[in-house]
C-alpha cells in the first residue's frame, strides 16, 4: 500500500490535459472545463486516515519553506504533490493564477474553482476623509477624566508639556 495513492498521479495528469485544451481553446466550453479541473483537484485529495498523514506532512514542509519544497517537488518529479498544498500555490504551480480562481470551501471540505475575475482596484484612502491624523499633525488630546491618579488626563498632559 502507497502512502501517496496513485490517484493523485493520475489526477495531475489529468489536470496537465485539462490545461493544455484551456490553452488550445478548440471551442471547448472554458466553464465545462473548470469544472473538470475542480472535480480532478477535489479527486486527489485524502480520502483515507494515512492519506491525511502524509497530506498534513506536505502541508507542514511547503509551509516551512515553500519556494524550496516547490523546487524540491519539481526536481523529483513529485509534482503531483502540489494538489495537497493550499489554493494559492496549487494556482501557481499549475500557471492559472489569472485564469481559474481556486478556494477551500469549509462547508464541503473541497475546493471551489471558478472563472477568475480581476477585482477592482481600491482608490487609496485619503487621510483627510478617514479622520486619521498624518505625520506631523497636532493632536489634541480627548477629554478624559479619572486617570490612574483620579486627575484629569487632559491638565495632566497640558502641564507636562509646558514643562518640556
Amino acid at each position: 500500500m502507497h502512502v501517496i495513492p496513485v490517484r493523485v498521479r493520475n489526477c495531475y495528469k489529468n489536470i496537465k490535459q485539462l490545461l493544455r485544451l484551456i490553452a488550445e481553446d478548440n471551442g471547448a466550453s472554458l466553464d465545462e472545463l473548470i469544472k473538470e479541473f475542480q472535480f480532478q483537484v477535489n479527486a486527489a485529495q485524502p480520502i483515507e486516515e494515512n492519506e491525511e498523514t502524509a497530506k498534513r506532512t506536505v502541508i507542514y514542509m511547503h509551509r516551512r519553506n515553500p519556494r524550496a519544497f516547490i523546487q524540491f517537488l519539481n526536481k523529483n518529479r513529485l509534482g503531483h504533490l502540489v494538489l495537497w498544498t493550499d489554493a494559492r500555490t496549487i494556482a501557481v504551480a499549475l500557471g492559472v493564477r489569472k485564469l481559474i480562481h481556486i478556494k477551500w470551501n469549509m462547508a464541503t471540505s473541497g475546493y471551489d474553482c471558478s472563472r477568475y475575475e480581476q477585482r477592482e482596484r481600491r482608490p487609496r484612502a485619503d487621510p483627510a476623509e478617514s479622520g486619521l491624523a498624518k505625520f506631523g499633525d497636532v493632536v489634541q488630546p480627548a477629554d478624559q477624566t479619572g486617570g490612574e491618579w483620579g486627575e484629569d488626563s487632559a491638565e495632566v498632559i497640558e502641564e507636562w508639556c509646558a514643562n518640556n
